[in-house]
């Protein structure tokens, strides 16, 4: 990680007091920036205000959604692929992972939505089908035990989710306004 890069534990301690995790926000700026929406200013504080419900938080996280959204957008656009989610460091706990992967899916679904970008309609089949995957790993919430097998799978989850982000941006984000 660069060291103008924001991490996982800076952004939990910035939203200390929300009630979304620092997965959950990201997984939301992704959503939105899939959806082809952009960060303006005004949007953008409309939307932390729906999102965080709380204007100490929005204060503390704003500047840094800003940076964030930069980062996940120019990712999205990689053609290396380079997108990737802000999760818990690989040595945390299975279940704290696989519930900042759930979160991570939550908000996904959320600001994908709030966008009111694209239509139901207009989505292909097979972004129609991812989410309704991404909505089922949004549920996970059964703990895991700690295995070698168990781990497989969450980074084979993990791997899907990424790859799903990846493709609903490129389907999406460049679609007409409704």
């Amino acid at each position: 990680m660069s060291g103008d890069e924001i991490g996982y534990d800076e952004l939990q301690q910035a939203m200390q007091g929300s009630a979304l995790e620092p997965s959950e926000l990201h997984g939301l700026l992704t959503g939105w920036l899939c959806s082809g929406s952009s960060w303006s200013k005004t949007e953008a504080s409309s939307a932390l205000t729906h999102w965080l419900d709380d204007a100490s938080t929005i204060h503390a996280v704003e500047a840094m959604a800003k940076s964030l959204s930069d980062k996940i957008l120019a990712q999205l656009r990689d053609s290396d692929l380079a997108y990737r989610m802000l999760l818990p460091a690989d040595g945390a706990d299975i279940n704290f992972r696989r519930q900042a992967i759930s979160d991570w899916c939550s908000g996904f679904l959320a600001g994908f939505g709030t966008s009111g970008r694209v239509q139901q309609d207009d989505l292909h089949p097979e972004v129609s089908e991812v989410f309704i995957d991404i909505a089922r790993i949004a549920g996970l919430d059964e703990d895991m035990l700690d295995s070698e097998e168990n781990e497989k799978d969450l980074l084979e989850i993990e791997e899907y989710v990424r790859m799903t982000a990846l493709m609903v941006f490129t389907d999406c984000a460049q679609q007409a306004i409704h």
